[in-house]
């Protein structure tokens, strides 16, 4: 059934209503991904990484957050972001605030360098729609370019196994936030088979635009290294690899580096370093 628009009325396309994709805007608002960070991090996109518990997901994932928060580059503190700083949304459900607050202050930082990361460890259950529905809430106010799931099994109700949560946490969380532009960080445990991937349901899989995996070790010169490894991704923008150098381990002073920019000198190494590294 139709009805015939008023005189006074202004032309509707019939598709207008309905959610449908528009070609003409779609491919003339259309360029070429610009990366947060480059081969990890992409505007719309969601990276989950993945790994064994106190393999140092946390800490890389606030590390990100409080340099991106800052507008400086991730791995080379001497290097500004080209835009400046970017507002950034953590949600936590894996630290609590004493740790976070605590690994902040060892940088050292205060709360005047944190103006663009809002931080909350209350986690609400972002699979029902009611509750996410804060989600959208605190992105339409804050304007975040990246939002940080760490810990997102917290993040869901019922069985990790269960598909139905995490496609609801798919559809009322994460798919909004790509759809404005908006940057998803998640972090995850691995199960007892590390080459699995995440624990739980292959939603977690489906879903993401890239899983990493990331892997704590040493390089040849003594230093602690973090390894992110790509196993999964939708599009050739994400890197295979990526090495980072980890500094001040062992202090709370943590900071990440590509190799050629580390100006911080090893920890100290001891004769039990020397054999594991003889031993493997």
């Amino acid at each position: 059934l139709t009805s015939g628009p008023d005189d006074d009325d202004e032309p509707v396309s019939p598709h207008d209503d309905l959610g449908l994709l528009d070609w003409n805007e779609a491919f003339g608002n259309h360029a070429p991904e610009v990366p947060i960070i480059a081969g990890l991090i992409f505007p719309g996109r969601w990276t989950a990484l993945v790994a064994p518990a106190k393999a140092g997901k946390s800490t890389l994932a606030l590390h990100i957050a409080h340099r991106l928060a800052r507008g400086l580059d991730p791995w080379d503190a001497n290097r500004l972001l080209p835009d400046g700083p970017m507002a950034v949304l953590y949600l936590d459900a894996e630290m609590g605030r004493l740790d976070t607050v605590g690994r902040l202050l060892a940088i050292p930082l205060g709360a005047s360098d944190l103006d663009n990361l809002a931080y909350t460890d209350i986690p609400h259950k972002l699979d029902q729609i009611e509750t996410a529905s804060w989600l959208a809430r605190a992105a339409n106010l804050i304007q975040p370019s990246v939002v940080i799931l760490d810990g997102i099994n917290g993040f869901v109700t019922g069985a990790e196994k269960d598909d139905t949560p995490w496609r609801m946490l798919y559809e009322f969380a994460i798919a909004p936030l790509k759809r404005a532009g908006i940057a998803v960080i998640s972090t995850d445990n691995t199960g007892k088979d590390e080459t699995m991937g995440a624990r739980g349901s292959t939603v977690k899989t489906d879903k993401a635009d890239a899983i990493f995996t990331l892997k704590a070790g040493r390089d040849e010169y003594m230093h602690h290294t973090a390894v992110i490894t790509r196993k999964h991704a939708r599009t050739t923008s994400f890197t295979d690899q990526l090495t980072l150098v980890v500094n001040g381990v062992g202090t709370g002073r943590i900071e990440y580096v590509k190799p050629g920019a580390a100006k911080s000198a090893p920890s100290i190494v001891t004769r039990e370093d020397i054999l594991r590294v003889c031993r493997t």
